[in-house]
C-alpha cells in the first residue's frame, strides 16, 4: 500500500573470523559482545520482574472488581433474583477469565528468562573467543520479535473479564431500574 511504512529488517553485521580481524575490529567485537551480554542479562531481570508486577496488578484489579460485583450481588436484596443470578454469573465468569489471563501470561512468558540467559551466554562466549555465528544471531532476533507479540493473547481473556464486569453492572442497573418502576 502506498504511504504505509514497513518495519526495517534487522541485519546482522558481517561475521568476520577472529584471525581475519584487525585490532579495531577485535575491540569493536569485544565491546559489542560485552554490551549485548549485559543488555540481555539486564533485560532478563527487568522482564521477569515486570511480568510478575504487571500480572499481579492486572489480575488483582480484575479479580477485585468482579469479586466486588459478585459480593454486591449476594447482598442486594432489592434487585430481582433473575437479574442477581445473571449478574452473578457474569462476575464469576469475569473472575475465571481474570485467572485464566494470569495463567496464560505466565505460560507465554515462561521461556523468556531462560532464553535471555542463553543469549547472554552466547555473547559472553563471543567476548571470550570473538567467534560469532550469524544463524544464531538471526534466530535470537526472530525469537525476540515473536516473543514480543505473544503477550497479546492475554488481552482476550482480560478483555472478557473486563466486559463481564461491565455487563454484570449493566444487568444489575437494569434490574434495579426494573424493580424501582411501578
Amino acid at each position: 500500500m502506498p504511504g504505509r511504512k514497513t518495519k526495517a529488517e534487522i541485519e546482522v553485521p558481517p561475521v568476520v573470523l577472529p584471525q581475519d580481524m584487525d585490532d579495531e575490529q577485535r575491540a569493536l567485537t569485544l565491546a559489542e559482545a560485552d554490551f549485548r551480554a549485559r543488555d540481555a542479562l539486564h533485560a532478563r531481570d527487568t522482564v521477569g520482574s515486570e511480568i510478575i508486577a504487571s500480572l499481579r496488578w492486572v489480575q488483582a484489579s480484575l479479580l477485585l472488581v468482579n469479586g466486588g460485583g459478585a459480593a454486591a450481588v449476594l447482598s442486594a436484596t432489592a434487585i430481582p433474583s433473575d437479574a442477581r443470578a445473571e449478574a452473578g454469573a457474569l462476575f464469576v465468569f469475569g473472575i475465571a477469565m481474570s485467572l485464566f489471563a494470569s495463567l496464560l501470561g505466565n505460560w507465554l512468558a515462561s521461556d523468556v528468562p531462560g532464553k535471555l540467559t542463553e543469549i547472554a551466554g552466547y555473547w559472553i562466549s563471543v567476548k571470550h573467543d570473538l567467534y560469532r555465528v550469524e544463524s544464531i544471531e538471526l534466530d535470537y532476533i526472530a525469537w525476540g520479535q515473536k516473543a514480543g507479540k505473544r503477550d497479546r493473547w492475554t488481552y482476550i481473556p482480560g478483555g472478557f473479564a473486563f466486559a463481564s464486569f461491565i455487563a454484570g453492572a449493566a444487568v444489575l442497573g437494569c434490574g434495579m431500574l426494573h424493580a424501582a418502576m411501578p
